[in-house]
């Protein structure tokens, strides 16, 4: 009896070691899935991003615009996304050296490189302007940030206007025409306004020149000329020279650098002549006084005086 005891639990012990080594290559197995799902697991959640840039535009070529694309981890394996640029407000190749689609290669280890864009300056005033680089077609990575946006910042100063004076003989009919210049010191790539009207100097209205009431003088993109018509009465009295005003004022994208014109109306009317009226006077003596007339030849507006003696 004690003798098959005995031989019970031996043959029990010899069985459960298959078991025990069975669990063992189990748990090897399940540490080694595990290790190689995190890895494979780190690989895919790899993310790739580029960022934004703002350039000053300057005045001409070699402006660069450096993009940079970076990997959220570092890669054990080759890592490539395809990229190009495209047009927003800047359009290549005006503003930027357009890149066709083209690859950037990540060697192993490596988390960072960059995109470098060419700008094109100018001296044309206009509104910041951006255009994109765009990511795509990844491997051994996905894509967090696809986009980056580049700015280009306007540098050029605002133009600035000026009014030119203006002289023109009155004439003798009821109405002529001056054109008064306004001028922008440089073209613009904004829409350009300002506003104007006339005002009384010597001459006045409405018996020199028509009133020009309150308006707006526009300039379209690319224009750095405009005119303002003044329509001046003509007349046949004699006068001084006679001025008014054409003035600028609340300008957009612009500053005024001469905000006031001059119009002078000049006299073209001769100048009257004094004659007296007869050529000869009788008066009795008695009479103790004799008048004598002087009369003008022609209208003025100007006071006229002559010497005389006996």
């Amino acid at each position: 009896m004690p003798s098959q005891a005995g031989s019970i639990q031996s043959s029990t012990r010899s069985g459960a070691a298959p078991i025990i080594a069975m669990l063992l290559a189990l748990a090897l197995a399940l540490t080694v899935t595990v290790l190689v799902l995190a890895a494979t697991d780190n690989n895919l959640t790899s993310r790739l991003s580029i960022g934004d840039v703002s350039v000053v535009e300057g005045d001409g070529d070699g402006v660069e615009a450096v993009f940079t694309v970076t990997m959220s981890t570092a890669m054990t394996e080759t890592v490539s996304v395809e990229y190009a640029t495209a047009d927003g407000t800047a359009t290549a190749p005006a503003d930027y050296t357009a890149i066709p689609t083209t690859t950037l290669f990540f060697a192993p280890g490596e988390t960072a490189r960059t995109i470098t864009v060419t700008v094109h300056g100018d001296t044309l005033i206009e509104t910041d302007e951006t255009f994109f680089v765009n990511l795509a077609n990844t491997r051994n990575a996905t894509i967090a940030v696809g986009q980056g946006v580049g700015t280009i910042t306007n540098d050029d100063a605002l133009p600035s206007l000026s009014i030119t004076d203006v002289s023109a003989l009155e004439g003798n009919s009821s109405k002529s025409n001056v054109m008064f210049t306004v001028t922008l010191s440089a073209a613009s790539d904004q829409q350009v306004t300002v506003g104007y009207a006339s005002a009384n100097g010597t001459a006045t209205w409405p018996s020199d020149y028509f009133r020009i009431r309150p308006a707006t003088l526009n300039f379209p993109p690319g224009t750095i000329t405009q005119t303002i018509t003044a329509e001046i009465k003509g007349d046949t009295l004699y006068e001084s020279d006679e001025t008014f005003f054409v003035n600028l004022f609340n300008a957009t994208n612009a500053t005024l650098a001469d905000d006031q014109a001059v119009g002078t109306l000049l006299n073209d009317d001769p100048e009257p002549t004094v004659q007296f009226s007869a050529a000869t006077y009788t008066v009795h003596e008695g009479a103790g006084s004799a008048t004598i007339t002087a009369a003008l030849t022609g209208a003025t507006e100007v006071t006229a005086t002559v010497s005389f003696a006996t």
